[in-house]
Parts: C-alpha cells; structure tokens; sequence
C-alpha cells in the first residue's frame, strides 16, 4: 500500500508542480507587458514578433497545462483504484455499483453527483482475457 501512495503523491505533486510553474510564468509575462508601452510596425498590423523568452515561458505554460489535463485522469484513476481494494474490501474481478449518488465523502477529483458509479478492477495477467456480457 505504501508503494501506491508514492505514486499518488508523486502524480499530485507533478500536477501541482507544473501549474505552479504555468503561473508563475504567466505573471512573469504580465509583468513584462505592462512595461512594454510601444508597438514596433508589425505589432500595429497585429503581427507580434515573439522573443525567446516569450516562446520560452508559452512552452512552460503549455506544459503545465498538459500536466494538469493529462494527469488530472491518472490521478483520478488511482484515487479510485486504492478505494476499490481499501474501502470496498474488494479483489481484482469483482464490480462495485454505488447505489447511492455520491456526497462530499467521495475523494476522486471529479465527482458527479448524479451517477450512479460502476466500476471493476481486472488484472488480466492473472485471469487471462475476460469477456464481460449483461
């Protein structure tokens, strides 16, 4: 269990991290905007000339917010993953079907109130191809 909640916390702190990074830059950008008052020729046809420390700080930005769409779903995953075994006392095959809508006890980082959750784990190494039918 412990190896998991590295994990967790490594994938927490890697989003966190880079948002931190995109925000910091940003208000590096904004700073470095207000001091630049005059427009040279192709800035009033509204073409801007990028610098390399402009193009520099959009690459951090976008990384961040990759970082934060990307690993948003892993983190998520694995929030839900560690309760299916910890809080549901369930094995890899079974299904859980939450009856009940979710409330704020519900941890995952994108609850929706309205469903109602189903979900399995299935470790295919073990069980070998599964085939799931209604």
């Amino acid at each position: 269990m412990l190896k998991h909640i590295t994990l967790r916390a490594i994938a927490i702190g890697a989003v966190a991290g880079l948002l931190v990074i995109g925000l910091f830059a940003s208000s590096r950008y904004q700073a470095a905007e207000s001091g630049n008052a005059r427009k040279t020729e192709t800035q009033s046809l509204g073409v801007k000339q990028l610098t390399a420390e402009e193009l520099s700080r959009r690459t951090i930005e976008r990384r961040a917010v990759d970082a934060a769409i990307w690993g948003m779903p892993i983190v998520n995953f694995e929030v839900m993953r560690q309760a299916f075994f910890r809080d549901a006392n369930a094995t890899y095959g079974d299904v859980i079907f939450w009856s009940r809508p979710a409330n704020w006890k519900l941890q995952c980082l994108t609850p929706n109130t309205s469903v109602r959750y189903v979900f399995s784990f299935i470790y295919t190494s073990q069980a070998g191809p599964v085939v799931l039918r209604h």
